[in-house]
């Protein structure tokens, strides 16, 4: 069976806001610490978006917001593998899902 490439057609907005990570995340019992980098570009950040979902893949759920470039999930299940992802936000929009960090708890 072959797989199909699906395109996206990108904003100039969402080519200014992306995510990326500044280490790895930090995993204690039934907690997670994310830490990402501030977009270089886009203009000021609102707000950031953290989305998480099971693995095998399923679909994304928002767990949280932020206002500042990291995050403390307390309570996150245990005995399942999670990923994680953030969009940066602001006035224009959001920004692309910065690429995926993932845990077993």
């Amino acid at each position: 069976m072959g797989r199909a490439k699906i395109q996206k057609k990108v904003t100039a907005l969402e080519q200014r806001l992306v995510v990326s990570w500044s280490r790895q995340l930090l995993v204690g019992e039934g907690w997670v610490f994310l830490d990402w980098k501030k977009p270089a570009d886009g203009g000021a950040v609102a707000a950031y978006k953290i989305e998480r979902r099971e693995l095998p893949a399923s679909g994304w759920t928002l767990i949280s917001m932020a206002i500042e470039s990291e995050a403390t999930l307390n309570n996150q299940e245990r005995g399942k593998e999670w990923e994680y992802r953030v969009i940066a936000t602001n006035k224009a929009g959001e920004g692309v899902p910065s690429n995926t960090v993932a845990a077993v708890l």
